[in-house]
């Protein structure tokens, strides 16, 4: 199975005219790239690259390489690179912790001006990227891995959605810029995505993990997978599990005339039963709207403790709300603008959740 990705880019190259006519046995083709800021403010590199050869399944290598600057750091790859560098395969950007605390928007722009860089490719923090790629060729493992955890981490368990190189780069260029960015850790051996990282403006801040990080997908996400566990309703300790749909969501942001700001959200869901540890009969009409009833308090839990972490601990919209004052209401907008870290850490936010349990599955 590890195979099938890199099997793919060669098909690609290939049956494509995308190598401005240049043999594929003549490309190293980039498939991850990780940054870190080195004492002496030089920047340091490391790729992953697979040097496709026929008849051969080309095994991922990682290398490093320093420079006063990105595009320095890229160049000086040709000292030690026997074939030219080719970067329209590359999958993930890594941004160490540190470096990302200085700022990312400087560090994005050699790849966002780079015309061979897909602009899908991910984005996410670590606290070592050298250790997450090293880690991945000793598992025989390219880039891609981990832009299919991502994307497996955002569609089934609702934990963000895949931060891209374009929409990182966008969300920097809002009038209140607002990042999350995915977040990946070391598990033992395996690459692991445990939350995302928050930011102020394009500088690094922390990062949210668990109930939290989950929060923030309940409110971030629409037609996206997530599940809930909770305890059953006759209060012993068993538990039932469902999966949830974001099916509906409606945000109101505004400036009452007290000057408050008051920001609604509306979210709805669909819920599927995926396991039940409880005894009594799911089936029953009464015992399906008091499960309703619970979930609809358990989302609403998860996300107010992510919504109370934005205002109290970290002081910061990372929901992107102040942007959405802009849109509709231009001139609140300016009233506040100047003094808005204070104004959203007293706004008022309501929640309503309606959750609709649709599945039982197949046995009562």
């Amino acid at each position: 199975m590890k195979s099938l990705g890199v099997i793919a880019i060669i098909l690609v190259l290939l049956l494509s005219s995308c190598t401005n006519s240049e043999e594929v046995d003549k490309l190293s083709l980039i498939s991850a790239v990780g940054l870190e800021k080195m004492p002496d403010n030089e920047y340091k590199i490391i790729i992953q690259y697979l040097m496709p050869k026929k008849d051969q399944e080309p095994l991922p290598i990682t290398k490093e390489v320093d420079g006063l600057s990105i595009y320095e750091a890229n160049n000086n790859l040709n000292e030690f690179l026997p074939r030219k560098p080719y970067w329209s395969h590359n999958f993930v950007i890594l941004l160490s912790e540190e470096l990302a605390k200085e700022g990312i928007r400087s560090q994005l722009d050699f790849f966002r001006r780079n015309p061979e860089m897909r602009q899908d490719t991910l984005v996410a923090i670590t606290e070592s990227p050298r250790k997450i790629l090293y880690n991945l060729q000793k598992q025989q493992l390219s880039g891609q891995t981990l832009k299919l955890i991502a994307r497996q981490a955002s569609a089934r368990k609702g934990l963000g959605e895949v931060s891209t190189l374009h929409k990182v780069y966008q969300n920097l260029f809002f009038k209140k810029p607002f990042l999350t960015i995915t977040h990946i850790f070391l598990d033992g051996e395996n690459p692991r995505i445990d939350g995302f990282s928050i930011f102020d403006k394009d500088k690094y801040i922390t990062t949210i993990k668990g109930d939290e990080a989950r929060g923030l997908g309940f409110l971030k996400l629409k037609n996206k997978y997530s599940s809930v566990t909770m305890n059953c309703l006759d209060k012993e300790n068993r538990q039932i599990t469902f999966n949830l749909t974001n099916i509906h969501k409606k945000t109101n942001a505004y400036v009452n005339d007290l000057g408050i700001f008051e920001i609604r959200l509306s979210l709805e869901f669909e819920a599927f039963l995926a396991e039940s540890h409880c005894m009594r009969n799911i089936s029953d009409t009464d015992t399906i709207k008091k499960l309703e009833k619970a979930l609809n308090k358990k989302i609403k839990e998860l996300a107010k403790k992510t919504i109370e972490h934005s205002q109290q601990n970290v002081e910061i919209d990372y929901f992107g709300f102040g942007n959405l004052l802009y849109l509709n209401h231009p001139k609140k907008w300016k009233e506040i603008e100047g003094e808005y870290e204070t104004v959203y850490k007293n706004a008022d936010i309501k929640l309503k959740i309606n959750t609709k349990i649709v599945q039982t599955g197949a046995v009562n």
